[in-house]
């Protein structure tokens, strides 16, 4: 049955036209079934007067956000391989969590070749950075041996001082 909406359509005509819509939404899985003539054309009145105050809000966010941005290669450098370590990280969090949460098979090729893509990346960072990756292994090392001097403690990692927690991220 189509739930009642703001339409004030009342004719018999109307009423199977809304049916039909109904019925072209159901193999079209489209979401509205309201049954005015601005749904097929992707105006519909109950979800454009809903959907409204996200255009209020874009506007508003594009108020706050820095317009006069012109990147140096360098950063071009650092953003695009920020955003690549993001892409590959995210590649293998899904394969993973299909292995995991899916019941699908861990696939040792896939995820070498997404540790090598996220292991460019870092690399690419850390050399525009003028880190050598050799700094940040040492560096991290001696943050977990602060951290935990006898091996992983559920406790320790826990109970961080707000000290901690700042100045060994």
């Amino acid at each position: 049955m189509i739930p009642e909406t703001a339409c004030t359509c009342d004719s018999v005509d109307a009423r199977i036209e809304r049916e039909l819509m109904e019925m072209r939404n159901m193999i079209t899985e489209t979401a509205c079934t309201c049954g005015c003539t601005g749904c097929s054309e992707g105006n519909c009145c109950d979800h454009k007067a809903w959907a409204s105050g996200f255009d209020d809000y874009q506007r508003g966010a594009a108020m706050t956000a820095r317009g006069d941005i012109y990147l140096d290669p360098e950063q071009g450098r650092v953003a695009i391989a920020a955003m690549g370590l993001a892409g590959e990280s995210g590649e293998l969090i899904d394969h993973l969590k299909k292995w995991i949460g899916h019941g699908h098979a861990v696939d040792r090729d896939y995820i070498t070749k997404e540790l090598g893509d996220i292991l460019w990346y870092v690399a690419e960072i850390a050399s525009v950075a003028r880190i050598d990756l050799s700094e940040v292994a040492v560096q991290n090392e001696k943050k977990l041996r602060l951290r935990y001097p006898k091996g992983f403690s559920v406790d320790r990692s826990v109970n961080r001082s707000e000290h901690e927690k700042d100045s060994q991220g």
